[in-house]
């Protein structure tokens, strides 16, 4: 008897669970009728227009006068489910995209929810299923765009003209909002003190013929901003350099030189011109100066095509002489040959050979013959027989800094070898007569 009354007590509470389970569920989710739905009326729900810029395009554009902003939305569903649900959480879209001429057209809207939870609403019927759209013809004006400057350049440096990247402007709507738009204005603050070029990209804004700030709500202009750029230039005087090419013996510590002019002055943007100092004409090879006397070099004088030249100066003359150059001949006795010709007798006729060295005084003072070695290359003589005047190097072994001067050649005398006789074996019998 005690059993059946348990088994009874957890019937009752299992249908008591199940009930407030079924009951819950057709609260939250239920959508089929019945006296657990509900009805809720969200008002006032923006519309969304999207793919305006395609009107722009067809030089179309949707009046606010005449087109339906926002919509009421009545929905059905579960009371828990309804209570949850805000403004917020609904958006309402019209495509626009296929509109291809003006006049008032109804188009059907998207609803989409935030959360896909509110998908299980129904919309009544009663609800509205269209947006109103009123579109018009768009008209077209052209304006200047001006640019207002502010602040100053610093002492020294001077402003360029002003370059805007655009110096006019395209704007579209009716004639009555557009009509009272006289020019469009960006505003460039170059700072205080400016030493270098500014350029920014501004925001139009659009003013009417007494220069008041204009609402632009209703206008598509064809551009929203402009490139303005103020040159800052610098006057600069530079000096004028060359660079110098060294060879052994010519150093350019050993140089008198001078360049006139040796500065010039030029104009240019202040940015490029901030660490420059100097305008090289060129490279001067001091194997191409002579070794005695003054000698002049003219250069012309280049610089980038965006500065300007402010003396006109467009040659400069280098004169250049060696403090300190010397010659020497030294007396050479000692000559090689390398390549020597197989079965071939070289005899030099040159007993010796004398080498013109040039340099510093102390260097060349230093010089010994023994330290200059002098090498003939026989490697073409190698089927030659006589005499022939054969071209040598000459090398100072002694690791001064002495240049050589010229050019050699030394005579020899190619002979063949005779050959030699076979010595007889004496351990070899000859035959008898």
């Amino acid at each position: 008897m005690e059993n059946n009354q348990n088994k009874k007590g957890v019937y009752i509470l299992l249908s008591i669970f199940i009930a407030a389970a079924i009951w819950f569920f057709v609260d939250e989710y239920g959508n089929n009728g019945g006296p657990y739905l509900q009805e809720k009326t969200v008002e006032d729900i923006p519309i969304e227009y999207r793919y305006e810029n395609i009107l722009l395009d067809r030089d179309l554009m949707v009046l606010e006068e005449g087109t339906t902003a926002t919509i009421d939305l009545t929905l059905e569903g579960g009371r828990r489910l309804l209570s949850r649900l805000d403004r917020s959480d609904i958006q309402v879209t019209v495509d626009l995209s296929a509109i291809a001429a003006p006049g008032v057209q109804n188009l059907s809207y998207k609803i989409t929810f935030s959360n896909n939870r509110f998908n299980n609403l129904t919309r009544k019927s009663n609800t509205p299923g269209f947006a109103t759209v009123n579109i018009s013809e768009l008209n077209k004006k052209t304006v200047d765009v001006r640019c207002e400057l502010v602040g100053n350049v610093a002492n020294g440096y001077s402003a360029g003209a002003l370059q805007l990247e655009q110096t006019t402007v395209d704007i579209r709507g009716l004639d009555s909002d557009i009509e009272e738009i006289s020019y469009a204005k960006v505003t460039l603050d170059i700072g205080k003190d400016a030493m270098e070029t500014v350029s920014r990209q501004l925001t139009c804004q659009f003013y009417d013929r007494n220069d008041r700030l204009v609402d632009i709500k209703n206008i598509h202009p064809s551009i929203e901003s402009v490139l303005a750029t103020l040159p800052i230039y610098v006057t600069k005087d530079l000096t004028l350099d060359v660079t110098i090419l060294e060879s052994v013996g010519l150093r350019a510590d050993n140089l008198n030189i001078s360049i006139e002019p040796a500065v010039i002055t030029v104009t240019g943007d202040a940015l490029a011109l901030r660490d420059v100092e100097s305008i090289t004409l060129g490279e001067l090879d001091l194997l191409n100066v002579p070794k005695t006397g003054i000698s002049t070099h003219s250069f012309s004088v280049s610089i980038p095509q965006e500065w300007q030249n402010v003396n006109n100066i467009t040659r400069a003359t280098i004169t250049v002489s060696f403090k300190d150059m010397v010659f020497s001949k030294i007396p050479v006795k000692k000559i090689t040959y390398i390549n020597q010709p197989a079965g071939k007798e070289i005899t030099l006729l040159n007993p010796e050979l004398e080498i013109t060295v040039y340099g510093k005084s102390a260097d060349v003072a230093s010089i010994a013959p023994e330290r200059l070695s002098v090498t003939a290359d026989l490697r073409n003589f190698s089927s030659a027989s006589g005499t022939y005047t054969v071209p040598v190097s000459a090398e100072i072994t002694s690791g001064k800094d002495v240049g050589i001067s010229g050019e050699y050649e030394v005579k020899i005398d190619i002979q063949d070898l005779e050959p030699t006789e076979p010595e007889s074996d004496p351990s070899v019998e000859l035959p008898a007569e």
